[in-house]
């Protein structure tokens, strides 16, 4: 489970609501960042062309009640790691 904002939610959820936008691709990373003990969150996905910020945003407020920031990738455009794919990532200020 991941807080940010006050908002309790599982990274399935986000999978799920991603999965849900037309033109999405199945590659996307979770990272929350926590700036002097505040937890903010990004959401950076792998979309067809035509995909937008806007859309991706929209999305996840209406699924987890906050609008986390992100960017839209081409098709093969995020990391990609061995083995079993690791979506969330945790960063500290100063990291």
């Amino acid at each position: 489970m991941i807080i940010v904002k006050g908002v309790n939610f599982f990274p399935k959820q986000v999978e799920q609501t991603l999965m849900n936008i037309p033109g999405v691709g199945s590659n996307y990373l979770i990272i929350v960042e926590e700036v002097d003990g505040v937890k903010d969150m990004r959401v950076n996905v792998e979309a067809e062309a035509g995909v937008t910020g806007f859309m991706v945003e929209k999305a996840l407020k209406e699924a987890l009640g906050f609008s986390p920031r992100g960017d839209v990738y081409p098709i093969g455009g995020l990391p990609r790691t061995e083995g079993k794919a690791q979506r969330v990532f945790y960063k500290k200020s100063g990291e």
